[in-house]
């Protein structure tokens, strides 16, 4: 079962995307299941305060976006689309971030092609921190080798120096 979006933009559904009527070990920080999340009407940015929010449309950015510490994002079936050779989503060390998807079509963050009419090179998400996925989908990313450093692919997570 799938959370459904209302016809006020009422968008509820606990931080997996799901209806429950027990919540299990993914509680909300309020341990409200019904949280409600707020419509993210850009096309172009991302939000950069903390929050819970729902795309409504896809969103194409061409800087690495840096949520928030604890901010929870549902992608309600749309795609990020980073328009760039860089990461699309970056998780700082210390900070969380959690992405959802309540659609059964799950939406995704990839990259786009680009002039050489190649997918840019880049991580769907570099993460120094705690990302958290319910749904969705890190597609279409590109790696690219300069000299000894690999750059790119779907998930990168980051390792204490030493």
């Amino acid at each position: 079962m799938f959370a459904k979006t209302s016809e006020t933009t009422e968008h509820k559904h606990c931080v997996c995307g799901a209806e429950h009527k027990e919540i299990g070990n993914h509680k909300t920080e309020d341990a409200d299941a019904s949280k409600i999340f707020q419509a993210w009407e850009s096309d172009s940015t991302l939000p950069g305060t903390k929050g819970r929010y729902y795309l409504t449309k896809d969103v194409v950015i061409s800087e690495t976006w840096q949520p928030a510490d604890g901010t929870v994002l549902c992608l309600n079936g749309k795609t990020i689309s980073m328009n760039a050779a860089k990461d699309a989503i970056s998780v700082g060390k210390g900070e969380t971030f959690i992405l959802t998807d309540c659609k059964e079509a799950q939406g995704s963050i990839t990259h786009r092609i680009n002039s050489e009419a190649t997918t840019y090179a880049g991580r769907g998400m570099s993460v120094a921190g705690t990302f958290t996925m319910y749904g969705g989908n890190i597609t279409g990313s590109n790696l690219e080798c300069n000299s000894n450093e690999v750059f790119g692919a779907g998930v990168y997570l980051a390792r204490e120096s030493g």
